[in-house]
């Protein structure tokens, strides 16, 4: 800021340097300015190549500040550091958009190896944390932040300072909606669309997404209950539960009385019985599907 005159810059990796064009394209700014420079990491002494753009734009700039950018002197740090707002877009797919932005550029992937199965941990950081936790609440989010405090030598200015960072894990479903809103963000940040299912959920309801689909389901346990389509596919009732409710999205239809007195009635008026048909058009329908299992 100089006076009332606003400049703005944007520094990143040179291995993000796709980011800067993209952004150069969007707001107009010609990709010649783009700087190239060496710096020197504060805490490591290690270089590392960096391309940066700078321009003046009062409009812009206003715009940033109205939307929850603003600035504030850090004596840890020794430099004026952004205390961001989370912006209200009044729009859910730009509220996604830029979370997914702040993911690119202070976010992580995480893979964990597992025994049965490989799970995926996208995660954003930031110092602040009531910015994080102004995301967790407007996206729902159900973990909770956590932090991590450390001394570091910073190399540049021969000092040592206190660094307290937050995490926060965004959870499959959220980082899911992210993706699919738009497709060209950080190629090194993302991950295949069709690899998440396999990661965030277990193998077992992998497979079971193949044997029951969604309506297949849905049809199914308006005859028979969870606990006899789990017996049949070899599975546990609370999969089937949470194959309906988590990943199907729709509550089960019937009490466990329901599904015993539609049993009943079957038994009692055997072809005239209203469930008879579709009863035992469902089971035998899983008595073909459990050959699966194997393969």
């Amino acid at each position: 800021i100089s006076g009332d005159y606003y400049r703005m810059g944007l520094e990143l990796s040179e291995k993000d340097r796709i980011l800067i064009e993209k952004f150069c394209k969007t707001i107009g700014l010609n990709l010649k300015h783009i700087k190239k420079r060496v710096r020197l990491h504060s805490y490591t002494k290690k270089k590392y190549h960096a391309c940066s753009i700078r321009w003046g734009d009062q409009d812009f700039a206003k715009d940033l500040i109205t939307h929850g950018i603003e600035y504030e002197f850090d004596d840890g740090k020794g430099k004026r550091v952004k205390t961001m707002k989370l912006p209200n877009f009044l729009n859910y797919e730009l509220m996604l958009a830029f979370i997914l932005g702040f993911y690119d550029g202070d976010g992580s992937l995480g893979l964990k190896k597992g025994k049965r199965r490989d799970s995926i941990y996208p995660k954003i950081i930031s110092s602040n944390k009531d910015f994080l936790f102004e995301i967790k609440e407007y996206f729902d989010i159900e973990s909770e932040l956590k932090s991590k405090i450390e001394d570091k030598y910073d190399f540049i200015r021969d000092r040592i300072f206190t660094s307290k960072m937050y995490s926060l894990y965004l959870g499959i479903d959220l980082f899911r909606e992210m993706l699919k809103n738009y497709k060209y963000s950080l190629e090194r940040k993302r991950i295949p669309l069709e690899r998440i299912e396999q990661y965030g959920i277990s193998p077992v309801k992998y497979w079971l997404m193949k044997v029951l689909q969604k309506e297949n389901l849905r049809q199914i346990l308006k005859f028979l209950s969870p606990y006899k389509i789990g017996e049949m596919l070899g599975v546990r009732v609370e999969t089937i539960y949470s194959l309906a409710k988590d990943v199907y999205g729709f509550e089960i239809p019937y009490s466990r009385e329901q599904y015993i007195r539609i049993k009943q009635l079957i038994n009692i008026y055997g072809e005239s019985s209203q469930y008879f048909k579709d009863f035992n058009y469902w089971l035998k329908f899983l008595e073909n599907w459990e050959n699966l299992k194997s393969s």
